[in-house]
């Protein structure tokens, strides 16, 4: 009985992701992940949700691309809408796609900044992405786990892009921490 009421509600309410989000809503988001990479870039930025994949996605095999010290970002449409859901529903979701966000958007906004290292923005994105990750909703403890997964993460990742590893001195109290007032890392 359960199983046939979650298919009649599956078929009659679908969750249709980022296109399901009206236009007020999606241009909230945007304004939302614009300001969030702005805390971490220093400057004005513009976080775009590229839903029609004209700058990242499947052809590019990116969830994001950033203008190295410039202002424009795009995230893929599954990023932006996991964020939503994070910020504006109370919606943790799925551990591995939240973190996976968060990272995306911290690491789009340290090109921003104008690191264009991929291994060093990922680094510096990992220690920002937890910051990023209570402001959004999440506590500090769930955050911090999302980004050491994301680091521990890093090396299998960089098998097939080598140039997205972390270089050693990603590590406590190593030349890219960015708190070394702290024996946490991320």
């Amino acid at each position: 009985m359960l199983a046939v009421l979650a298919v009649v509600l599956f078929v009659l309410f679908p969750d249709r992701g980022w296109d399901g989000l009206d236009g007020d809503e999606r241009a909230r988001t945007q304004q939302l992940l614009s300001r969030e990479a702005a805390a971490i870039a220093g400057h004005e930025t513009d976080v775009r949700c590229d839903a029609r994949g004209e700058a990242v996605g499947v052809v590019q095999h990116a969830d994001g691309v950033a203008e190295v010290g410039g202002r424009l970002a795009f995230l893929t449409p599954s990023i932006c809408y996991r964020l939503h859901r994070l910020a504006f529903e109370d919606d943790e979701g799925a551990f591995s796609q939240t973190a996976r966000a968060l990272a995306v958007l911290a690491h789009e906004a340290w090109h921003l900044r104008g690191e264009s290292d991929e291994g060093v923005t990922n680094c510096y994105a990992f220690q920002s992405g937890i910051g990023l990750g209570r402001r959004l909703g999440l506590s500090e403890e769930t955050a911090a786990g999302m980004m050491r997964q994301q680091l521990a993460d890093n090396a299998t990742f960089a098998r097939s892009a080598p140039e997205y590893l972390v270089p050693g001195e990603c590590r406590n109290g190593g030349e890219l921490d960015l708190d070394r007032g702290t024996s946490r890392f991320p």
